[in-house]
Parts: C-alpha cells; structure tokens; sequence
C-alpha cells in the first residue's frame, strides 16, 4: 500500500506558491520537500531578450550578500541591464546620426535613407557605401 503524505508548511492547496518533491528519508519514509519557483533570469527592456552571461535567479537572491559582483553583471556598459544587441544598437545610433538634427535623425531612422536636407546634405558613411558595393557584386 502506498504511503499517505501531508504537507508540511503553508496551506493544503496545490497552487504554484506551494511545490513539493516526494523525498525518501533514510529512515525509509516518504515526506514532502518544498521546492523554491523557477526563475525565468533577468530580461533585457528593449529587445525583450534574456541577458546571457547572468544565472538565472529569483529576485531575493540577485541581492549584495548572496551573490558576488561579477556574477550579478557583465563586464560592459549597462552590463547586466540592457542586453549586447541593445547596448551595439545605441552606440551605432549615436555615432552615426550625431550631427543631425531632430526632425531628420528620426527621418534617417525611420525610413534608412540618408538623406537630410537642412542638416549635411547628402550624408552616406564609407562603410554603407562599401556595403552597397558588397551587394551589387
């Protein structure tokens, strides 16, 4: 016959709060084990994607005394929040379309022309231009 099991903490419902594992103790019962929630890991805010390089952890324990500091982030600018696409996106944006005004920055953005005509004119960097020519051949 089978052995019956109570839990041992918190209410009797089976909801996701309260997980267990059967366990068999050495003496050769079989007790409930509560078992903690799956961690989904940090996300990045922009592109919605996880953060690689960072344990996948509840939120208790990304705190200073559980968990070593580089361990907690990556070693790059907003290493550990936004992830590496995000961090490339934002420097190719502001160092490229630095010398545009507001209007035509966004302009640029949107449709992927460079062309402005208040702001540099006809503005292409050399690497686009190489890129053209990559595609033609």
């Amino acid at each position: 016959m089978v052995q019956r099991l109570t839990y041992r903490k918190r209410h009797s419902y089976a909801t996701k709060s309260n997980q267990h594992r059967v366990v068999k103790t050495p003496g050769g019962r079989l007790v409930y084990q509560s078992t903690k929630k799956r961690a989904s890991g940090p996300k990045c805010p922009v592109t919605g994607k996880r953060i690689q390089g960072i344990p996948h952890l509840r939120p208790a324990e990304y705190k200073r005394s559980r968990l070593s500091r580089n361990r907690r982030t990556v070693n790059r600018a907003y290493g550990g929040v936004l992830s590496g696409g995000a961090v490339r996106e934002r420097y190719v944006t502001g160092t490229l379309l630095m010398g545009f005004c507001t209007p035509c920055f966004w302009l640029i953005r949107m449709t992927g022309l460079w062309m402005c005509s208040c702001c540099a004119g006809s503005f292409e960097p050399s690497w686009w231009r190489n890129k053209k020519l990559l595609k033609r051949s």
